[in-house]
């Protein structure tokens, strides 16, 4: 399903992408495993219709972004930028764990040498104390 240009409101955002990934029982199982697939779906439904009282809390709607970000589909995250003045962000490649750990080992290796340059700095200074002590 491709992206809309305009979406009248978040809601209406959010249902698009709920289109796009599948259709509301399908979502909604993703999002609530424990729940049959029809109340899921009935669920998911009612949180994205404005005359209903069932909403979605923030772990739900990041859930729900995330498979539109797997998915290529970004309109919800791009209405909720829109709405509060934010430009529309490109979508980064996740890091791999080993990606991480190599950047966290550069980083502590900088670190270790920055250690390294402090404590020869004190060092020279103290044989620079002892040297004119001994004059």
């Amino acid at each position: 399903m491709q992206n809309e240009l305009f979406h009248e409101d978040w809601r209406d955002a959010l249902t698009h992408l709920v289109k796009a990934l599948g259709g509301f029982e399908a979502v909604g199982s993703d999002l609530w495993p424990n729940k049959t697939r029809k109340a899921a779906g009935s669920w998911l439904y009612d949180c994205l219709r404005d005359d209903r009282p069932a909403k979605l809390d923030l772990e739900e709607v990041q859930a729900l972004l995330r498979l539109g970000r797997e998915a290529g589909n970004h309109c919800g995250f791009h209405i909720l930028c829109d709405h509060i003045s934010y430009e529309r962000p490109q979508p980064t490649t996740p890091k791999s764990p080993k990606a991480l750990l190599l950047e966290r080992q550069a980083a502590i290796a900088a670190e270790a040498v920055r250690l390294q340059a402090e404590i020869d700095r004190i060092d020279g200074a103290d044989e620079l104390k002892r040297v004119r002590a001994a004059k």
